[in-house]
């Protein structure tokens, strides 16, 4: 029997593509990432960028062709909504705020300049860490997409979080969580399953681990191997995408531990340009 071909479809506005980001907003992401930035700025700023990158791929010209469809839960004591549109509705959506960097004049000097930066997700920092209601919200917004799109290339659903979720705190188990991250990992278009990646981002990125395919090394941390077990196992052609990130072996999850800036943003351009 022929094999059956999944994660190949190329994407068009008439079969478009689904990311949803999941962004972890309790009370934990205040807590420092960088000497500059805490957790919920960073991952706002992350989630921002990738999504300016997947408009301008989605852009000829003048242009914006619908070719992918991008929404945002935020989860604290409750998972919300951010927002929801194709990349045309979300270029039209954006903020516009000042950030701002370092210019070099070439010859050892630099002059602080303001530059712009599109914004549709800002930084929160609050409450609880709902992962369970955010997983079973993701599951809706992935089925309602799913009757109009049965046929495209599956969801990319990419969950970033610092710490535990809810149950663990309170009954020492990741049971909810998992249970909700399974079922929506059933979800699936014609050309193959749902795909869940996790980033577990820490201001301290020692044993760091990126798409691990076992969990050879951290089989005695429960929570990595929480994350390690709702993370989707590459098929080829995810894996071939992961390799220009990444360096993995066969059988590799869609998983970080620890993860730094640099390889949360390797994690999310992946994530996005799998949707080719």
């Amino acid at each position: 029997m022929q094999k059956k071909l999944i994660h190949t479809k190329l994407l068009s506005s008439t079969e478009p593509g689904l990311i949803i980001l999941m962004i972890d907003q309790s009370s934990s992401m205040a807590e420092p990432y960088s000497a500059t930035q805490n957790k919920a700025e960073f991952a706002a700023l992350a989630v921002n960028k990738v999504i300016a990158e997947i408009i301008e791929r989605c852009s000829h010209g003048e242009t914006i062709k619908d070719r992918v469809e991008v929404a945002a839960i935020g989860y604290g004591s409750k998972a919300k909504g951010q927002f929801v549109g194709y990349a045309s509705e979300l270029a039209e959506n954006q903020q516009i705020t000042k950030s701002t960097a370092m210019l070099s004049d070439g010859k050892g000097a630099e002059t602080e300049i303001d530059v712009p930066l599109q914004v549709w997700l800002n930084p929160v920092a609050s409450g609880s860490t709902a992962m369970a209601d955010a997983f079973e919200l993701a599951k809706e917004g992935a089925l309602k997409w799913l009757t109009k799109n049965e046929h495209s290339f599956p969801p990319v659903v990419i969950n970033i979080t610092d710490g535990e979720p809810d149950e663990w705190q309170q009954y020492g188990n990741f049971d909810e969580s998992t249970k909700a991250a399974k079922e929506l990992m059933k979800i699936e278009t014609t050309n193959g399953p749902l795909i869940l990646l996790n980033a577990h981002i820490s201001a301290d990125s020692d044993g760091k681990i990126e798409l691990p395919s076992s969990n050879s090394g951290f089989e005695n941390n429960q929570f990595a191997n929480f994350l390690f077990d709702i993370s989707t196992v590459l098929s080829d052609p995810i894996a071939e995408a992961a390799k220009k990130e990444f360096s993995i072996k066969p059988e590799a999850r869609g998983f970080l531990f620890n993860a730094d800036g640099k390889g949360l943003m390797k994690l999310l351009n992946f994530g996005s340009r799998v949707l080719k």
